[in-house]
């Protein structure tokens, strides 16, 4: 979490400074409008994956088939790559939105700095279901009669 935490404040410091440069060299920049869709569509994919985990290995019964070794590590390396790149994305929309926020009484800089924050909520979405995806990926250990898990 702690890793995920210094890549957004990083981003978010590069994403206010790239906006910056780049409106000093070109003007303002337009926002994706389809950028939030496109996160939230990850996170979509992530969930499903996370629930997929959740019935076949976490809930399991006896006669469900297991989880394809290969599957579950495809889906746990998605999970780790899809939180590392939310944050960075998270931050630099957040950075975008900071910038823009220095003057929102220009309709241009309001109408961005609310796709960016969208985007950057979209991210903290993909970076949440991410680490749900990656939690669910994990074996649960054999419990004793007496509910205590046991030494694995």
């Amino acid at each position: 979490m702690a890793t995920l935490a210094a890549f957004a404040v990083v981003a978010l410091a590069v994403g206010w400074t790239g906006v910056r440069v780049w409106t000093t060299l070109n003007g303002l920049p337009q926002v994706p409008r389809l950028a939030p869709l496109a996160l939230l569509f990850l996170a979509g994919v992530l969930a499903g994956g996370a629930l997929l985990m959740r019935r076949r290995v976490q809930a399991r019964r006896p006669g469900t088939p297991l989880v394809s070794p290969d599957l579950a590590v495809r889906l746990l390396v998605l999970a780790q790559a899809s939180a590392i790149v939310g944050a960075l994305v998270a931050g630099g929309y957040l950075g975008a939105a900071v910038f823009y926020a220095g003057a929102l009484d220009v309709p241009f800089r309001r109408d961005a700095a609310g796709w960016s924050v969208a985007s950057a909520l979209a991210g903290v979405a993909v970076v949440v279901t991410a680490i749900w995806l990656e939690r669910e990926c994990r074996v649960p250990t054999d419990e004793d009669p007496d509910g205590r898990p046991t030494a694995a």
